[in-house]
C-alpha cells in the first residue's frame, strides 16, 4: 500500500515538473514597433534658391493602413515656424515612403510664425509626429539643412594686373555660383568703373556667366583701377544672397594718332615749300 502511494506521488511530482518546465520555456515576444527615417536634400542651399526635398520613410508599421503625419519646420533663431500634414498608406509589409518639399509643396505649409521661405541664413530643422490613426509624439527622427547667403563670384576677364588704355574698351566676363558650386542664373551683377559708380553685367552663356563692356574715358584717371564685381540673388533683391570679387588693372594714357596732315601758305594754297620767316598753316586730325 505504501509502495502504491509512493508511486502515485512520484508520478504526480514528475508530471508537475514537466508542466513547470514547459511553462518555463514557452514565451511570446511582443512585436517591435515601427521605425522611421527622415532626410532633407540638399543639406545646404542659398536663400530663396529653391525647394528642399524631404523624404520620410516608415517600416514595420501597421499593414495597409492610412497614416497622417505632421511635419513642423523651424527656422533659425526662432524666426519662423510652419507645419504640413502628409497622409499616405502603408503597403502589405507595413512600409511607405513619402516625398515632399519645402517651402513650395502640394500640401500647403501653414505658417505659425514668420514666413514660409528660406529667407534667413542658418539651420532649418524639420520634426515629425504621428497624427492618425494614433497620436504619437515620441520616437521620431528629425532632419536639418543649412541656408547660406554666400555667393562665389569670379572675374574671368580682364585678368589681374592687365592694362587698358583710355579710349579703349574693357570687356568683362564674370561667373556666379551658389554655395553648392552650381551656376546662378538669376543674379544681379555689376562692376565698378574708374570714375565711380557701377555698370551692370548681363546674363550670357554658359549658364551662370555675365558679361559687359566699358569704354574707358579719356577723362578717367590713369593708374590702378580696382574692379569689384558684386552679385546679388535672386534679382532684383539686394537683401538675400551676396558675393563679390576684386582685381586691379592699370589704366594707361591713350596714344594720340595724328592723321590727315596738310600744310598751307598764308594764301591758303596747299604747299610744302616754305622759306625761313614764312607763316605755316596746317590742318590735321587727332584721334
Amino acid at each position: 500500500m505504501t509502495q502504491k502511494k509512493n508511486g502515485a506521488s512520484l508520478l504526480i511530482l514528475s508530471v508537475t515538473i514537466l508542466f513547470l518546465a514547459s511553462l518555463a520555456i514557452t514565451y511570446v515576444r511582443a512585436p517591435a514597433g515601427p521605425s522611421y527615417t527622415l532626410g532633407a536634400s540638399p543639406t545646404t542651399l542659398n536663400e530663396e534658391e529653391g525647394n528642399v526635398i524631404i523624404t520620410f520613410t516608415i517600416t514595420g508599421g501597421s499593414t495597409n493602413t492610412a497614416y497622417t503625419f505632421r511635419f513642423t519646420m523651424t527656422k533659425p533663431g526662432g524666426t519662423g515656424q510652419a507645419y504640413c500634414d502628409e497622409s499616405f498608406s502603408t503597403d502589405s509589409s507595413g512600409g511607405a515612403t513619402q516625398v515632399f518639399t519645402y517651402p513650395n509643396n502640394t500640401q500647403t505649409w501653414n505658417s505659425v510664425t514668420g514666413s514660409v521661405r528660406t529667407d534667413v541664413p542658418g539651420n532649418y530643422t524639420v520634426t515629425v509626429v504621428e497624427a492618425a490613426p494614433k497620436s504619437v509624439t515620441t520616437g521620431f527622427p528629425s532632419a536639418t539643412f543649412r541656408v547660406s547667403s554666400v555667393l562665389t563670384v569670379r572675374i574671368i576677364t580682364p585678368t589681374q594686373g592687365s592694362t587698358v588704355q583710355r579710349g579703349m574698351n574693357a570687356n568683362f566676363v564674370a561667373t556666379v555660383n551658389d554655395v553648392n558650386g552650381q551656376p546662378v542664373t538669376n543674379a544681379q551683377v555689376s562692376v565698378s568703373i574708374p570714375g565711380g559708380g557701377q555698370m551692370p553685367l548681363n546674363p550670357t552663356t554658359p549658364s551662370g556667366t555675365y558679361s559687359g563692356s566699358y569704354r574707358v574715358q579719356r577723362s578717367d584717371p590713369s593708374g590702378p583701377w580696382n574692379i569689384t564685381a558684386t552679385a546679388y540673388s535672386p534679382a532684383p533683391s539686394t537683401t538675400n544672397n551676396f558675393g563679390a570679387s576684386s582685381i586691379t588693372v592699370t589704366v594707361t594714357p591713350s596714344q594720340l594718332i595724328v592723321s590727315g596732315l596738310s600744310t598751307y601758305n598764308e594764301y591758303g594754297t596747299p604747299t610744302g615749300d616754305f622759306s625761313p620767316g614764312d607763316t605755316l598753316y596746317a590742318s590735321f586730325t587727332v584721334s
